[in-house]
């Protein structure tokens, strides 16, 4: 173990095991990595333990203890601050100019006369409907050659399966 850092009793985001808080506690250690399983395994025989989790950290990663970090963020968060507030100060906000009551007469309205049509007159002469006439053989046997074109080519698609 080359760092460790005692956190303290804190809350959980969510309960784990019926418990609402538990002791944080951080090491950093060097072990060889056939020995993790057998790291895990005791920890999961030990009950007062109820979560833990093993990482491997990059080289050239630099230890920082949570004041540190806490410190680092405060400046990071009062960096930001600074500058919204200078950006709200420079664009200085103009109230909108107020709308202008005009007053609007009212026109009459002009309405024209409805032109009156006269009703059409119906034609006097019958008209001869024409009975329709049956189709020949040749036109119904057409008919029939067009529809089974088209069945084919339904048949014959890719895209429909029957």
């Amino acid at each position: 173990i080359y760092h460790e850092e005692l956190l303290g009793i804190r809350n959980f985001s969510y309960r784990i095991k019926k418990q609402s808080q538990g002791y944080y506690l951080v090491l950093n250690f060097e072990m060889d990595s056939s020995r993790v399983k057998e790291l895990e395994k005791q920890m999961n025989i030990m009950r007062d333990l109820l979560r833990y989790l093993i990482i491997k950290i990059p080289s050239d990663y630099e230890i920082k203890s949570l004041t540190e970090f806490d410190k680092e963020l405060e400046a990071v968060y009062a960096e930001r601050k600074k500058k919204r507030e200078e950006k709200q100060q420079s664009t200085v906000r103009k109230p909108a100019p107020r709308a202008k009551v005009v007053k609007v007469e009212k026109k009459e309205e002009v309405t024209k006369p409805a032109k009156t049509v006269a009703p059409v007159e119906k034609p006097s002469e019958k008209v001869e409907e024409k009975p329709m006439e049956e189709p020949t053989k040749a036109q119904k046997q057409a008919s029939l050659d067009d529809v089974d074109e088209k069945l084919k080519s339904i048949i014959d698609d890719p895209d429909i399966s029957l």
